[in-house]
């Protein structure tokens, strides 16, 4: 019955946290139907905007919830442990090497390096994560700033 209750629980946090990532990642203001002005996120692999919250899946970047017992996962349901793909986006593309690096590279800019390896540091895992390095060439037709 814990489990269950939970599981619940975690269930309830993810969605209270992928609407407040859509309502404070959001960059291109709307008016809505109802006259609501709203700010719309974009996608992190394909870049395009998320008309909806349910046009999206808020996605673990870095530590997976499968990676950990269900009693933890709520451990990685942070701003900084989540970014938003396209439900599209993320079927297609969330599991490689490419999405990782590209949700990376949105986290550095928005967090910084050293704010993510603090927070994983803080988790207290036995086990290691690697988290990425970002290397001149890790993205296609991108330039380095200096």
């Amino acid at each position: 019955m814990a489990d269950k209750l939970t599981k619940q629980a975690l269930a309830a946090q993810r969605k209270r946290l992928k609407v407040r990532l859509w309502r404070e990642r959001g960059e291109d203001t709307w008016i809505s139907a109802r006259g609501q002005i709203a700010k719309r996120p974009r996608c992190a692999w394909c870049g395009e905007f998320i008309w909806f919250p349910e046009d999206c899946v808020m996605h673990e970047w870095l530590i997976k919830r499968s990676d950990l017992p269900v009693k933890l996962q709520h451990r990685i349901m942070v701003p900084c442990g989540c970014i938003l793909l396209h439900v599209e986006c993320h079927a297609q593309h969330g599991q490689t090497r490419e999405c990782k690096l590209r949700c990376a590279k949105a986290m550095y800019e928005r967090y910084g390096r050293n704010v993510i390896a603090a927070w994983v540091g803080g988790l207290g895992l036995r086990q290691g994560v690697e988290i990425p390095h970002l290397e001149r060439g890790d993205f296609e037709n991108e330039t380095e700033k200096h």
